[in-house]
Parts: C-alpha cells; sequence; structure tokens
C-alpha cells in the first residue's frame, strides 16, 4: 500500500488510519515447517464445517504439504486440504488424496512408489512392471 500511497492510487489518510499496527508475515514458502501446524489448523475447522471425521494426515501427506512451494499462500492450503476432505474417507488424509501438481513438485524422496506411478508413461500394465522393475 506504501507504493499505492506515494503513487496517489490510495488515500495517504486512510492508509495511516490502516497502518496502526503493521504485521509482516513472510509467504508460506519461506516457512515450510509451518506448513504442518496450519494444515492441521485448517484440517480441523474444515472438518467441522464439512461434517467430517479426520484425525489428521499421514507423514507422507505432510512432508508432499512441506516440499511444496504454495504459491497460493494459505489460501491454496486451505482449498488443496478441502479438496483431500471431500474426497478422503479414510481417519487419516493421504499423499494419495494430494493434487498431482504438488506431487510432482515434492522431491523424489518424500514420494511413495505409487506416487511415482503419477510419472511414469504408458499403460497402466507398463507403468506396473516399470514400478516392479524398480523395486527389484
Amino acid at each position: 500500500l506504501e507504493k499505492d500511497v506515494k503513487e496517489g492510487r490510495f488515500r495517504q489518510d486512510l492508509y495511516y488510519r490502516l497502518a496502526t499496527f503493521v504485521v509482516q508475515l513472510p509467504p508460506l514458502r519461506e516457512r515450510p515447517m509451518d506448513v504442518e501446524a496450519l494444515a492441521y489448523a485448517i484440517l480441523e475447522e474444515s472438518s467441522r464445517q464439512l461434517g467430517k471425521q479426520v484425525k489428521g494426515f499421514t507423514d507422507e501427506a505432510v512432508n508432499c504439504m512441506q516440499a511444496y512451494d504454495w504459491p497460493g499462500n494459505v489460501r491454496e492450503l486451505q482449498n488443496e486440504i478441502k479438496r483431500m476432505l471431500v474426497l478422503g474417507h479414510e481417519d487419516y488424509l493421504g499423499s494419495d488424496l494430494i493434487s498431482a501438481r504438488i506431487l510432482l513438485a515434492a522431491p523424489e524422496e518424500s514420494k511413495s512408489d505409487l506416487e511415482l506411478l503419477t510419472g511414469i508413461e504408458g499403460s497402466l500394465k507398463e507403468r506396473v512392471e516399470s514400478l516392479e522393475a524398480r523395486i527389484l
């Protein structure tokens, strides 16, 4: 807003009324360790709103969420968790419910072999054969 005040697009007097207590909060991508706590807070609130009984996330799901940059910040995290809640039917929301764009952005060590199937080209049979070859 300071830039808008200087450029005349925002009233200076209104800016100073609103700027009584300014909070600088870095984007979620700069604080990946906050993702888990935020995710659980969002899960609790969203579960209540949707009338779902969910205990939490699998470790794998948390790792994937922490590895993602969240360009849409907290709003994107909220949307992803609501999506997982709608799709999930287990006590714990797993990485199988996470959107492909988030899974694909996660480092290899945070992905399970089943998730890696999304990155393998070919038919289901070819994907399974490729996965079996990796495991063996």
